[in-house]
């Protein structure tokens, strides 16, 4: 049996959808909210049975925080995923590297026109910026955006956009913590900002890495990832670099 759950928030509403196909529990989620933004993944065990019940310890578990359960409406992207995933096109999750390495040449030609500082300090602020944000869809499964910088004298900093967001649009909160590192920014040598974001073309979400430098350097970083919930892990895939023009130091200016 398919199970449809919905939780409603103010003018937010949250839709979890559990199916099992075989020994595999396929989950997918969405908000309700204007741009429908969504989440899919999926979980194999050893038997259906097992499958079977594992969808009963979700079902306990999303009541817990809120939700209840609706009649079941057909979803196009539950036949799409079930097809995707019979067919393999959904595996080959990995962990991403610790430096912002391309799949392609565009992605590794950055270095060749950026001192070793800047890209230490760059390399430098993947880590911390993907652990964090691995941190929260664990525990969340989304995150808001944040970011990281490297100061003048090479100490790390997280930064948040400093008032209550929860209810925000990604993009209003993005847009708060540039304006603050455009402020700050003759402090700074480095800043990266880490947003949760949808990927249409890949099927899927991806934590996206907006980085740059003061030198001039300009990076984004897509992570592809998906949640495995009973494992409580975030399994990533390969990135995805590519230049882009800088946004918090402009080309000339001296910091």
């Amino acid at each position: 049996m398919n199970v449809r759950l919905e939780r409603t928030r103010l003018l937010d509403k949250k839709v979890h959808l559990l199916v099992v196909d075989g020994n595999r529990l396929l989950e997918l989620g969405y908000s309700g909210a204007a741009g429908r933004r969504g989440w899919a993944t999926f979980t194999d065990f050893d038997s259906e049975a097992e499958a079977t019940e594992g969808r009963l310890l979700v079902v306990e578990e999303l009541k817990r925080e809120g939700y209840r359960e609706a009649g079941w409406i057909p979803e196009p992207a539950v036949d799409e995923l079930i097809s995707q995933l019979r067919a393999g096109s959904a595996e080959g999750m990995a962990s991403p590297t610790g430096a912002p390495e391309g799949s392609d040449e565009a992605g590794n030609n950055w270095r060749d026109k950026t001192s070793a500082q800047a890209q230490a300090d760059l390399d430098g602020l993947l880590k911390p910026a993907l652990d964090f944000a691995e941190q929260q869809l664990e525990k969340y499964r989304e995150f808001l955006p944040f970011a990281v910088v490297v100061d003048r004298s090479g100490e790390q900093q997280m930064v948040a956009a400093g008032f209550d967001t929860d209810h925000s649009p990604s993009s209003d909160v993005i847009a708060l913590l540039h304006a603050g590192l455009v402020e700050e920014r003759a402090q700074l040598r480095a800043a990266v900002i880490v947003a949760d974001v949808r990927l249409p073309e890949l099927g899927g979400d991806a934590v996206r890495l907006t980085m740059e430098h003061t030198e001039g350097t300009g990076l984004e970083v897509l992570v592809p990832y998906r949640i495995q919930r009973f494992r409580r892990a975030v399994e990533f895939a390969e990135m995805l670099v590519s230049e882009t023009e800088g946004a918090i130091w402009t080309t000339g200016e001296t910091p």
